[in-house]
């Protein structure tokens, strides 16, 4: 007979299989992307842009942003919490939230479920609510993009130099159409609270609830927040561009194409976007920059980034010991 208690499954052999292939591929698809663009690039000329970086001009336009970056991301998720499921110090978030970015630097998903799997393990907090949290910053973010992209698209022709994909635009173009095709709905059904006779069940959704919840300030004052955010960091990338490499794309090609060139890079086909940067890079902007300076440029930002997770993740691992260690010493008092 069977005792009271179930018996414990075991992770089947193909879980495993799944777990390592989805810790691995990216290394493989980094390796084969990086040696595709060595074979379609002189590297001889690569090596020569980046001897001639300007490192001190470099550091001091890249890293002092970075803080104000940072910040503004640890505002982000403790508006979201305190708003719609229950407040948090800043003292308290930035620790996990910093430890999170060493997961960041293999993928900008994996930084993010960091930060759900800390909330939901050590502050007990259900993971559907978590995820309506992460859904309305998805649409305000979407909707920043949004702005973003029809700015690019209306002064994508103004300087007309190098030639701009005519897929990306056609992209961009339906993106925009339906982004303003969404927003027009969210407004109406989420804020106005029109029902449209059939989808008022929507909003009894778990995962729904913080718009539900939100009023109208609360949409105005994150997308804010995230408007800084996004601009801080596009500018000082433009910034770097133009200073530390000499590329000056123009108004409409850079806001336009760029955040788009820099989404796709980051998708969790490769390690920390090595690889698939530099080959979206190339497609969108050989026609307007030598290849050997793309490569050198998305290499060197790469890095930048990369570097950036390393540290503030390690200074996080430290708060989170130090706050470990002090709540160990108060409980032995």
């Amino acid at each position: 007979m069977s005792s009271g208690s179930s018996d414990t499954v075991a992770p089947s052999p193909a879980a495993g299989i799944l777990k390592v292939m989805r810790l691995v591929l990216p290394w493989i698809g980094s390796a084969l992307l990086l040696y595709w663009v060595g074979r379609h690039v002189d590297l001889v000329q690569v090596r020569q842009v980046f001897r001639q970086i300007p490192l001190s001009t470099f550091a001091l336009l890249w890293f002092p942003p970075e803080a104000l970056i940072f910040v503004l991301n640890v505002l982000s998720f403790k508006l979201l919490l305190d708003w719609f499921i229950k407040p948090i110090s800043f003292r308290e978030l930035w620790g996990p939230v910093a430890a999170t970015y060493l997961l960041g630097m293999i993928n900008p998903l994996l930084g993010l479920g960091g930060v759900l799997v800390y909330l939901n393990r050590k502050k007990g907090t259900a993971a559907i609510d978590l995820g309506g949290a992460m859904l309305f910053l998805a649409a305000v973010d979407m909707f920043f993009f949004l702005i973003l992209i029809a700015i690019g698209l209306f002064y994508l022709d103004e300087l007309p130099q190098g030639e701009v994909p005519a897929a990306a635009v056609r992209f961009l173009s339906v993106s925009t159409l339906l982004g303003i095709g969404f927003y027009a709905y969210f407004y109406l059904f989420w804020i106005r609270k029109f029902d449209f006779g059939v989808l008022g069940f929507q909003r009894q959704v778990k995962a729904f609830a913080p718009f539900t919840v939100a009023r109208l300030w609360h949409y105005g004052l994150y997308l804010l927040v995230r408007t800084v955010f996004f601009l801080n960091f596009f500018v000082r990338q433009y910034l770097v561009m133009r200073y530390c490499f000499q590329v000056d794309f123009p108004f409409g090609r850079y806001f336009g194409l760029v955040p788009l060139a820099n989404a796709l890079g980051a998708l969790p086909v490769s390690v920390a976007g090595y690889g698939s940067t530099q080959v979206v890079w190339l497609e969108f902007f050989r026609e307007y920059v030598n290849e050997p300076l793309l490569v050198a440029l998305t290499l060197t930002l790469n890095s930048a980034y990369t570097m950036n997770a390393l540290i503030i993740g390690l200074i996080g691992l430290a708060k989170i010991a130090w706050d470990v260690h002090q709540a160990h010493k108060g409980a032995a008092i």
